[in-house]
């Protein structure tokens, strides 16, 4: 133990004995303790006594097991009832199914031992693990459990001892024929006959020697495929995918976990920079070389990879979350003002366009989301007009995704799935539910919107009547003539006409969210929340961070006044503007300065916060 202490451990795990005698003296001297139970009451005892962490280990475990030979799936569940300390499942556990089986089960991570065990880097003799490797169901059996039981493989040795507890054999005679040295002599000496052979349960699974890259590239690729089935929709996972297969597997795929350090991520962000990116859209003829923009979404991946890492007890720490990344180049894209869209829409003589930029101004919608745009999600009705509450309500958007990841996901937040014009593409165009529980919001429309849309239907109706069965109803806004989605390509193109046409600054479609949210902060006097429930955004401070700058509007104002009333001498001596009449007077509280207040009050941007604070309060 003083070895352990001098050589700077941190973590130290024990096991087979009672969990006081090693925890307080390593606690003091600063290592982290992780006891392994074999039971929920040895669970509680390792509590009492103080360890940090727990393993329950189940029955299937190779080695050394408990009496109680209670199986992981029974055990994992009973300790984290009996035991709020952080859990690590072992026994059984091999392969991405097992360690998210053990997760749901309670464990915060896994210790996976067989698996690593039968590795090229493992220090087991080469013909131990090439006998492990052939083993079947059955071909392990826990036994010497007068001494301490332990999990055998078939062997003589273990004929032998099978035959002498058959028999009866006293504990000092199983210890007389097990002697000394006899697990060093089979497992790294290689002995198949007289050796102790130990492994897990598990082993029967695998048939062939890895490296532990391999290993851990398929925990990874399982991690991708259980997790991502979980956590990622159809566009987020085949664009995870797609990193990982572009960038992350060719480069650093098989790099040992031990070599994997917050040096070695910066130094490989750096050296993504200089490398080529695969072809894409926004990189045709495959000459540009990775962006920083790129470079921040594989780190994203490779820290929810290395979460993981750590839960499952594969790392001590995460060496992404302190990595220094590129920073993303900010572009500054230009927006169309209020007079540039008005101009847009007179000039437009496509009416599916007007519709869209129309929904995308006034209630402040992705592409997806008015392309995905159906009759039955909203109120246009002459009674809701009437009453200025005309809406739409967004919970769908169209969407093009790749096959792979739809069949992948089973067709996850997929509510349909629209016909291919061409058999061979490895895309398709779905009609799914939106990536956040944010994005689903009701958005109150003007007037001449609803008016806008009830032409539409109108015309769309009859559309239908005249074709009859030749019409796809989908029951979709944005349809096609023959009732199909209309593609983001078709608007974007009939968008870039009326740029070329008009001279108008070259924008893309979703930079009329911005329009939007910029014209409504303005003319909400900065109600943020209000404009936060009509874009969708998950936070306000989303909205603060976008749009901040709108609000600094007033503060400019502020320097402004200032020039012209103090430094051109033009009020020196200004004046609180007077009340109009009829309007509220403000009674002063006893104790308050009566000219700090109303200086405070008169402040532009505290009207602005004050404005925005009441139209959240609650009456």
């Amino acid at each position: 133990m003083n070895i352990v202490v001098e050589e700077g451990v941190k973590i130290v795990f024990t096991s087979a004995g009672n969990p006081k005698t090693w925890t307080g003296w390593l606690k003091e001297r600063g290592i982290t303790v992780v006891h392994v139970v074999s039971s929920s009451k040895f669970a509680v005892k390792s509590e009492e006594a103080g360890v940090d962490a727990i393993v329950a280990e189940g029955f299937e475990a190779g080695g050394h097991n408990g009496r109680e030979e209670t199986t992981t799936f029974c055990l994992v569940p009973a300790v984290r009832r009996a035991t709020t300390l952080p859990l690590i499942a072992a026994g059984g556990i091999a392969t991405g199914e097992g360690i998210l089986a053990a997760m749901v089960l309670g464990a915060e991570g896994v210790q996976i031992g067989t698996r690593f065990a039968l590795t090229y880097e493992s220090s087991a003799s080469d013909v131990f693990k090439e006998y492990c490797l052939r083993l079947n169901e059955g071909d392990t059996k826990l036994l010497l459990k007068k001494l301490a039981p332990t999990r055998l493989v078939t062997n003589s040795f273990r004929d032998a001892v099978e035959a002498a507890e058959d028999r009866g054999a006293s504990a000092e005679e199983l210890r007389e024929l097990l002697g000394r040295g006899r697990a060093k002599k089979g497992i790294f000496e290689g002995d198949l006959e007289e050796g102790e052979l130990e492994i897990g349960q598990v082993a029967s699974l695998f048939r062939q020697q890895q490296s532990v890259a391999e290993v851990m590239k398929e925990l990874l690729e399982e991690y991708v495929q259980i997790y991502g089935h979980d956590k990622w929709g159809v566009s987020t996972y085949s664009g995870n995918v797609a990193l990982i297969n572009n960038y992350i597997l060719p480069t650093i795929g098989d790099t040992k976990l031990a070599g994997i350090n917050t040096h070695f991520m910066e130094k490989y962000y750096k050296d993504l920079l200089k490398m080529p990116a695969v072809k894409s859209t926004k990189n045709p003829d495959g000459t540009g070389t990775i962006t920083e923009s790129t470079v921040n979404e594989i780190h994203k991946v490779l820290r929810s990879c290395f979460r993981q890492a750590v839960k499952w007890d594969m790392m001590e720490k995460n060496p992404a979350v302190d990595a220094t990344v590129p920073k993303a180049k900010k572009q500054e894209r230009e927006i169309w003002t209020a007079e540039m869209l008005m101009q847009a829409l007179e000039a437009c003589d496509n009416k599916m366009l007007k519709i869209a930029f129309h929904l995308a101004f006034t209630a402040t919608l992705r592409i997806g989301e008015v392309l995905g745009l159906t009759w039955d999600a909203m109120d246009i009705s002459d009674e809701a007009i009437a009453a200025n509450r005309a809406y739409v309500y967004i919970n769908k958007e169209v969407e093009r995704v790749s096959k792979q990841a739809v069949e992948e996901l089973n067709s996850k937040d997929i509510i349909l799935i629209f016909p291919s014009q061409k058999k061979n593409n490895k895309t398709v165009r779905v009609l799914k539910s939106p990536k956040t529980d944010s994005s689903k919001r009701k958005v109150f429309i003007p007037k001449s919107v609803a008016q806008c849309l009830i032409n539409l239907k109108k015309d769309q109706e009859e559309i239908i009547e005249a074709l009859g069965n030749e019409y796809q109803n989908y029951n979709l806004v944005m349809a096609t003539t023959f009732g199909l989605p209309i593609g983001d390509s078709y608007l974007r193109t009939k968008m870039q006409d009326i740029i070329d046409e008009l001279g108008l600054p070259d924008v893309v479609f979703h930079s009329l969210r911005h329009t939007s949210v910029t014209y409504k902060l303005k003319l909400s006097g900065g109600d943020i929340k209000a404009v936060q429930g009509d874009s969708g955004h998950a936070q306000a401070d989303m909205v603060t961070e976008v749009y901040g700058h709108i609000l600094d509007e007033d503060r400019r104002k502020n320097a402004e006044l200032m020039e012209n009333a103090f430094y051109n001498k033009e009020n020196l001596n200004p004046q609180m503007k007077e009340q109009d009449e009829g309007s509220s007077t403000i009674i002063v509280p006893n104790g308050v300065d009566a000219e700090l207040l109303m200086k405070v009050l008169g402040n532009p941007e505290m009207a602005v916060l004050l404005t925005s604070l009441a139209k959240t309060m609650k009456v």
